[in-house]
Parts: C-alpha cells; sequence; structure tokens
C-alpha cells in the first residue's frame, strides 16, 4: 500500500475558556489537519497546533512544510513509517509538528488498513489504565463531572489525590527517604 495522497487542511476552532501560553492569551486553536490516503483508498489523520511563541510553528508555516515534505513521502510505502519520517528529515530541517502530523497521518492510515490499535504499530500494549494528570485549574467538581460525561463513571480516587480533600485526620504521605 503506497501513498498516493497528501492533504494539509488548515481548520481554527474556537475555545469555551482561553487559555494562556507563553504570556499569549489564545482563545481559538489555529491547527492543521493532514489527510493522508493511499493508492488502495484507505484514509490517515493527523493533527498539528501551531504555537508561534513556543516553536515558532505557525498554520502559515505548516502548511508550507506539509506541501514541501510531499515530494519525500509520496509514492512510499505507508507502513515504512521510519522510512518516510527519514526521508522528511533529509528533506527539511526542524518543523516538528508538520512531520508529527504527517507520522500521525500514517500510523492512523496503517492502523485502518490492518485493522490494528495504534500500541500495535508502535510496540505492545503496556497498560490498561493510565493514571489522570489533573489541571489544577478546573475544580475538584468539574473535573468529576467531566469524568461522567465521559467515562459513564465516577472518579473515586480524585479526592485521595487533592490534598485539600484529604480528611484532616489523614496525614499525606511521605516520600521515601535515600540513604
Amino acid at each position: 500500500m503506497k501513498i498516493a495522497r497528501i492533504e494539509p487542511i488548515a481548520v481554527a476552532l474556537p475555545m469555551k475558556k482561553p487559555v494562556f501560553m507563553a504570556g499569549v492569551e489564545i482563545r481559538q486553536a489555529d491547527n492543521v489537519l493532514v489527510r493522508i490516503e493511499s493508492d488502495t483508498g484507505v484514509v490517515g489523520w493527523g493533527e498539528a497546533a501551531s504555537a508561534p511563541t513556543m516553536t515558532g510553528e505557525t498554520v502559515e508555516s505548516m502548511m508550507a512544510a506539509v506541501g514541501y515534505l510531499t515530494p519525500a513521502v509520496q509514492g512510499r510505502l505507508a507502513e515504512d513509517i521510519a522510512g518516510a519520517s527519514a526521508a522528511m528529515d533529509g528533506r527539511m530541517y526542524a518543523n516538528h509538528a508538520a512531520k508529527a502530523a504527517i507520522e500521525i497521518a500514517l500510523h492512523d492510515l496503517v492502523g485502518r488498513a490492518t485493522s490494528r490499535p495504534a500500541y500495535a504499530l508502535l510496540g505492545s500494549k503496556l497498560r490498561n489504565r493510565i493514571a489522570v494528570l489533573l489541571d489544577w485549574a478546573y475544580s475538584f467538581f468539574t473535573l468529576r463531572r467531566h469524568a461522567r460525561l465521559i467515562t459513564g463513571e465516577d472518579l473515586r480516587m480524585l479526592p485521595r489525590l487533592m490534598p485539600s480533600h484529604q480528611p484532616a485526620n489523614k496525614q499525606a504521605e511521605q516520600p521515601p527517604t535515600v540513604t
């Protein structure tokens, strides 16, 4: 299965709440989607976010980079993701977000074509569950409500993770000492 077509698509997605990164208020996500189609008609999707104040990459630069990288990747075997990555590195320095979006789209394409999950393409499954990274800007109750909406279950372990919700008589565990 060969890579037949690569298409970058600029999108601007409004955010419900603005976020602040690198001293800049962000009210919309300016991203680039990458659509890769194989010669068999299978399609894979990738995405990259612009971050001009942190990485220097903008939607315009990523769109141009994907266009510039296309000849290095088009016509290659879709399954040879490492080879595609090396070809992109040989054609263009840096532009990591654009390259990542292409790699993500290739993983998606190969996974769809072979009916394999991403972990099988990347090695093996290591765990059935992962810890949730908490954004402390959210309240405990907002996190629980979001968890119920997403999983249908309550986050019962959150009170143990949040010091402000621990019972007064329970002392926080101390890290082990190194001797």
